[in-house]
């Protein structure tokens, strides 16, 4: 899977979980142009750069991957921080 089929794969989460609707929703995200948002969802190295996937990793902080979209390394979605409970102390009776 190249950088182009990871970036599709990518907005069609985005479109599927509904957190956006289309190419524009996406272009007004990252501040570009729809057009340029087309040329690098068909592969268009002048558009799909790694400058452009690092903006889109952080017009949606804590989702995706950086190094899976550029590098392919990894999962797409980041792993979830998991909270943890605070350690309750345990008073030991006689």
């Amino acid at each position: 899977m190249d950088m182009r089929d990871r970036f599709n794969k990518a907005f069609a989460y985005l479109q599927g979980e509904q957190i956006i609707k289309g190419q524009k929703d996406l272009a007004e995200k990252l501040g570009a142009t729809p057009g340029n948002i087309s040329k690098a969802l068909s592969g268009d190295k002048r558009a799909l750069t790694n400058n452009l996937m690092k903006r889109f990793c952080e017009a949606f902080p804590g989702m995706f991957n950086l190094r899976w979209l550029i590098l392919g390394e990894g999962n797409m979605l980041q792993a979830p921080v998991v909270a943890q409970e605070p350690i309750k102390s345990v008073e030991v009776g006689d």
